[in-house]
């Protein structure tokens, strides 16, 4: 009876705090079309402009001090691989930060009903990641993105690769001042008070998120798709991710640029998948279906 009654009072807070977002964002030309996604401190919207009718992401969370934060290192950010920022500003108590919204498929979701990609297609989607994260990390302000996973990855309407979520991102060389990240994939100085943050912790994020990508050797075996020259391919490729998640920082490759040097023999395999991902000509999308089924129609063209 509690837990009916717990469960009530927070689909009735949801409402009243739906029902305030679109008063204040109606008032801006906005209109709420959805909840897009929701965490711990914040929720995102999907609005449409009354104006132009085009569509962004709107991230709306009380804590405005972290979210200036991650506005101000989204609108430094000028890479394909991560959304666009479009501004940010504080109403009543809360903060409203506006960005591009990322329309695709979530690998997460792929992977549930796929189990695991191919080498090659873990290799496209590592290297999109490797490449944005390099730039994350060189940049003139740089930081650590400290939460890869494939929850955060998007396969967009092009075929390339997108990571969401700023809420974790900080500046390398800081110490961790509280724990951040999603165990599993957070490298272990993410989770540990005082623990200094660099590179490593994305290079452990990212190897972390390539073993999910490709799954469990089982599932090769039951698949029986594999030749020998992939499965060499495959083992030579889990040697590096073993490297990228060493538990010590100091034993783990340092940073992407190591990572993408590492990944230099596969070079071909990840140029062959890219130069596929902008023939949208060769899809056939049927009129009125739903953006998820054309996204998996793209996605299964695309990793085929």
């Amino acid at each position: 009876m509690r837990e009916s009654v717990q469960q009530h009072d927070m689909e009735c807070d949801k409402k009243e705090q739906w029902i305030r977002v679109q008063s204040m964002l109606a008032h801006r030309g906005y209109t709420c079309l959805k909840l897009a996604g929701q965490g711990a401190f914040s929720r995102v919207y999907c609005l449409e402009d009354g104006k132009d009718g085009r569509i962004y992401a709107c991230k709306v969370s009380p804590d405005t001090v972290r979210l200036e934060q991650e506005a101000g290192m989204m609108e430094k950010l000028r890479h394909p691989l991560f959304a666009k920022y479009y501004g940010m500003w504080q109403e009543t108590g809360k903060g409203f930060l506006l960005m591009e919204y990322v329309t695709g498929s979530n690998v997460k979701e792929m992977l549930k009903r796929r189990r695991h990609f191919s080498v090659e297609q873990a290799l496209y989607m590592g290297m999109e990641l490797a490449e944005g994260l390099r730039t994350l990390h060189e940049g003139g302000e740089a930081l650590v993105f400290r939460d890869v996973k494939p929850e955060n990855m998007i396969i967009g309407q092009n075929g390339m690769v997108k990571l969401i979520d700023f809420g974790c991102a900080c500046a390398v060389g800081r110490r961790a001042a509280s724990r951040a990240g999603t165990p599993g994939f957070a490298a272990p100085e993410q989770m540990q008070e005082e623990g200094i943050l660099t590179a490593a912790c994305d290079v452990y994020g990212w190897g972390q998120t390539m073993k999910a990508l490709l799954g469990a050797e089982e599932n090769y075996v039951i698949s029986g798709q594999e030749n020998r020259q992939r499965r060499t391919m495959r083992k030579q490729l889990y040697r590096i991710l073993e490297a990228c998640t060493k538990r010590k920082a100091s034993e783990r490759i340092p940073d992407m640029r190591g990572v993408m040097a590492a990944l230099m023999p596969f070079m071909p395999l990840y140029a062959e998948k890219r130069s596929r991902r902008v023939d949208r000509k060769s899809l056939h999308f049927q009129k009125g279906m739903v953006c998820e089924k054309n996204i998996i129609l793209l996605a299964d063209w695309l990793y085929r």
